[in-house]
């Protein structure tokens, strides 16, 4: 079936939920390093998911409910149907928009328990990851891609 091809300035959009936490983030803008263009805008190719990355995106986790943390949102990996099998750009496979795509949250700064004696007071580790979804916005509404 084919797809819309996503092109530069188009968006990733980071579904609220990343099990455990819920994660605030804005839609992360991606940059295209394909060879030719759609609309004025060089199409986004293999790899340019990478750059739809947040940080500082907010988060409540409520194993950790007092205040909240804050960590950096990407795209960990793409389905099956977002990367063309048949178009390429500069030898390399253009993406689609297709379905919803795994991404990855990374804390920075962890929420909080609460203090002694009730918890331990510790926040979230650094580095601690928190796995949610996605999706792709496109401007994009005429050329599509298998």
């Amino acid at each position: 079936m084919p797809y819309f091809i996503l092109t530069a300035n188009d968006q990733a959009q980071f579904l609220p939920p990343f099990t455990p936490a819920i994660v605030t983030a804005p839609n992360g803008i991606l940059k295209g390093k394909g060879k030719c263009k759609i609309n004025g805008n060089l199409v986004c190719v293999d790899g340019d998911e990478k750059t739809a990355t947040v940080p500082s995106a907010t988060y409540m986790n409520p194993m950790y409910p007092v205040g909240p943390g804050k960590g950096t949102v990407s795209i960990e990996s793409l389905a099956p149907n977002q990367t063309a099998q048949k178009v390429k750009s500069g030898g390399k496979a253009v993406l689609l928009i297709g379905a919803m795509f795994n991404a990855n949250h990374e804390v920075i700064q962890g929420a909080k328990k609460l203090p002694p004696p009730t918890d331990s007071g510790l926040p979230e580790p650094p580095k601690t990851n928190h796995s949610g979804q996605g999706q792709f916005i496109t401007t994009n509404v005429k050329v599509r891609g298998i």
